[in-house]
């Protein structure tokens, strides 16, 4: 391979790396899209990414260029790119978790940070020692520990699938944060570069976390702010897609909160807020793996559910009735929660979806009457 040609792609492949960091800057930077550890996990995997493709630039411009001064550029450059990587996942493992709800307890948290500890005193010694990676005649290397590195990031990207796989099985809905995002450019890219001699590695990563922006941004399109569940944009997708397809079979539940209106007209909108943060915590949890659950409008919320059993939907509004029991037991609120549902199979070749909605909608609020309850 030609040594200007090499350098001309590699270096035309990270700027493209740098220009399209800094679009991302000026997306996530000003902006708190997402809000907590989430907003300052994106910016950090940002600039994380588009750093990376500067430091990989440098070293791709000076390498095979004589010279002590380059020497000692090339193998700080190098040093940054390992520990860069190393960061960029640590930072992912925690987002995938911070995004899904789940809390790294403090002693696993110490353990994700073992790697990177050990990686930077191993990048230490290679300053002295070429351990990990040498640049003999100011040209690149691997020694025999650069596999500790290989293999940590085998780690990481088992640690994230394993962590995004148990938490989907437990129902956590995760349409739009697919982890394949993150993990399936940044292995072509590692692929590339060992197969092709081109540093494909930089602008994968920030095609990765290019890709995660636009899945979260998605997302919160398709989120009710307050009760983290989906929203009326999510069915009017489903409509959509709907429209497209025959032959399609799934269960539906109308949920309206019973006395709502008394609830915040006695206790204010605050705690009419936690109420329904409350009651979309137990539609949530009694739909499971089962189906999604929206928040349709004000106090009324929809539960698909991934079956055309009848049995599944009442064992599913079983479920929400008993978790809403127990909010009341174990809360003591001044309230009652509990909920009015109404529910139906849809079948696509015989009925629309908005045929379909006013069914469950009218079966809902004859269930309200016939158990005596006001509409709100």
């Amino acid at each position: 391979m030609d040594s200007f040609t090499f350098n001309i792609s590699s270096i035309a492949c990270d700027i493209m790396g740098i220009l399209f960091g800094c679009m991302m800057m000026l997306s996530v930077y000003p902006k708190g899209l997402f809000g907590g550890y989430q907003s300052k996990a994106m910016k950090r995997l940002v600039f994380l990414v588009t750093f990376y493709c500067l430091i990989e630039a440098i070293e791709v411009e000076f390498n095979g260029v004589p010279g002590e001064v380059v020497h000692a550029i090339l193998m700080g450059t190098c040093s940054l790119e390992y520990i860069t990587l190393e960061i960029i996942q640590y930072t992912w493992i925690n987002l995938i978790a911070e995004h899904m709800g789940v809390k790294i307890a403090k002693i696993k948290k110490a353990l994700l940070l073992f790697p990177l500890v050990i990686g930077v005193i191993l990048l230490v010694f290679n300053l002295f020692y070429p351990i990990v990676f040498t640049f003999e005649n100011n040209i690149y290397g691997e020694s025999v520990l650069v596999l500790f590195f290989y293999i940590n990031g085998i780690i990481f990207a088992v640690v994230a699938l394993t962590l995004f796989f148990n938490v989907k099985r437990k129902g956590v809905q995760l349409k739009y944060f697919p982890v394949w995002q993150y993990a399936i450019p940044s292995f072509v890219g590692l692929i590339l570069e060992k197969v092709t001699g081109y540093m494909f590695i930089g602008i994968c990563n920030v095609i990765c976390v290019s890709a995660v922006l636009s899945g979260l941004q998605d997302e919160k399109t398709y989120r009710d702010p307050l009760t983290g569940l989906f929203n009326r944009f999510y069915l009017d997708e489903i409509k959509r897609k709907l429209g497209k397809k025959s032959g399609q079979f799934f269960s539906g539940i109308m949920i309206d909160l019973n006395k709502f209106k008394q609830i915040n007209d006695t206790y204010g909108h605050a705690e009419g807020d936690e109420a329904l943060v409350a009651a979309a915590k137990i539609i949530k949890d009694g739909v499971g793996k089962y189906g999604e659950a929206i928040r349709y409008a004000g106090d009324e919320f929809i539960v698909l559910i991934n079956s055309w059993d009848e049995k599944a939907a009442n064992e599913c509004i079983k479920r929400i009735e008993e978790g809403f029991e127990k909010f009341n037991q174990e809360k003591k609120k001044p309230y009652q929660l509990s909920a009015s549902m109404g529910h139906t199979v849809f079948e696509a070749e015989k009925q629309s979806i908005s045929e379909f909605l006013n069914i469950i909608d009218r079966q809902m609020y004859e269930k309200k009457r016939s158990d005596d309850i006001g509409v709100n």
